[in-house]
C-alpha cells in the first residue's frame, strides 16, 4: 500500500506491506516519487491509447 499524505506539518510518502513500513520519504523526496509515479501512469496510458488509435 502507498500512502501520500499532505498536512500542515509536511508531505510524506509511505510504502507498506502487511502492516510493515518499507519506505518512507518526506518533503522533496516524497514529491519527486509522486511525480515519478504520475509519469509512469501517463506513459502507460499513452502506450494503451496508441494501439487503439491505429485500429480505429
Amino acid at each position: 500500500m502507498v500512502r501520500f499524505l499532505v498536512s500542515d506539518f509536511g508531505i510524506s510518502w509511505v510504502e507498506s506491506r502487511n502492516g510493515r513500513e518499507l519506505v518512507k520519504l518526506e518533503g522533496a523526496e516524497a514529491i519527486h516519487e509522486l511525480q515519478r509515479m504520475a509519469d509512469l501512469v501517463q506513459m502507460s496510458q499513452g502506450a494503451i491509447a496508441a494501439p487503439m488509435a491505429q485500429t480505429a
